[in-house]
């Protein structure tokens, strides 16, 4: 298999490539078949090669954030057949999902930052404890010996912490 950087004959009107570099790269099999690849990129300082290890280095991100909204979020269950509540059902996937990164990276431990949505379920819908009512308040009280309760306490006080006092 041989490897080849060439340029490309066509480009289409509406886009401007006097900021994108496009690269594309044949492979030729030995029945005749040709595989072609481009990229369009704007980065003018790296050379053809080097486009490619980067684009090679970054590959399946965007395939994992949609396996995680279609899995994790509900995204793969549309609850209609109209395509805006359609949409609008993917834009609230794609929210919670942003939400549920913003709450790992900042209110939860760093080694709860990979874990899936169906871990933190777990941890947190399993949680023991009681719901006591005294003096007009109501009290959770939650079983100390238990990991998650650990976690949201954790999570609680790093709110609290970025939380403004308001009386």
């Amino acid at each position: 298999m041989r490897k080849r950087l060439g340029k490309a004959f066509f480009y289409p009107a509406n886009i401007d490539f006097s900021r994108y570099y496009v690269h594309f790269r044949s492979a030729k099999f030995e029945n005749k078949i040709y595989k072609l690849f481009g990229i369009a990129s704007n980065i003018m300082a790296q050379s053809g090669d080097e486009i490619i290890l980067w684009h090679r280095e970054r590959c399946g991100k965007s395939e994992q954030a949609h396996d995680i909204v279609k899995n994790d979020f509900g995204g793969s269950h549309v609850p209609s057949y109209l395509f805006g509540v359609n949409a609008a059902w993917w834009n609230i996937a794609v929210l919670a999902m942003n939400v549920s990164s913003v709450m790992k990276k900042f209110f939860l431990p760093p080694s709860y930052a990979s874990c899936r949505m169906k871990t933190l379920r777990y941890v947190f819908f399993t949680l023991v404890g009681k719901v006591v009512t005294h003096a007009r308040r109501k009290i959770l009280k939650l079983y100390s010996g238990d990991g998650g309760a650990i976690l949201l306490m954790c999570a609680i006080n790093k709110l609290d912490a970025m939380m403004p006092c308001v009386t």
